[in-house]
């Protein structure tokens, strides 16, 4: 045996933490364009922020850039939670049929066994 054992408990906390954490990046956004990354875009880093011209050009360049950053973080992050659940079903299920395998094996084995004596029945 190897030692390797599956926490469902702790792959269920990872699920929700990827799900809540692509919410929030959600909801930073427009309603309606939180899907696109054009949030990171609409950031009003002008001149009048930055105090230079061409520190606002860079600026504007990496905010267009993070846009696509974002929307391709949202897919993938929507991508490896969806893995994420279906994995968390199938060891969960596995789980349950082992559980419920054994408690028939239990309840089999169990019943045949009473506490007379097997030289009670010979008087």
């Amino acid at each position: 045996m190897s030692g390797y054992t599956i926490d469902l408990v702790a792959m269920n906390n990872a699920y929700n933490g990827i799900t809540d954490v692509l919410k929030q990046l959600r909801e930073l956004g427009i309603y309606g364009a939180e899907e696109s990354g054009a949030p990171i875009e609409s950031l009003d880093l002008g001149e009048s922020v930055t105090g230079h011209e061409a520190i606002s050009d860079r600026i504007d360049e990496v905010l267009m850039r993070a846009r696509y950053v974002l929307r391709d973080l949202l897919d993938d992050g929507d991508d490896i939670a969806d893995k994420l659940k279906e994995t968390l079903k199938v060891y969960q299920k596995m789980e349950d049929d082992t559980k419920s395998g054994f408690s028939q094996l239990w309840d089999n084995w169990s019943g045949q066994f009473t506490m007379e004596s097997p030289r009670a029945g010979m008087q």
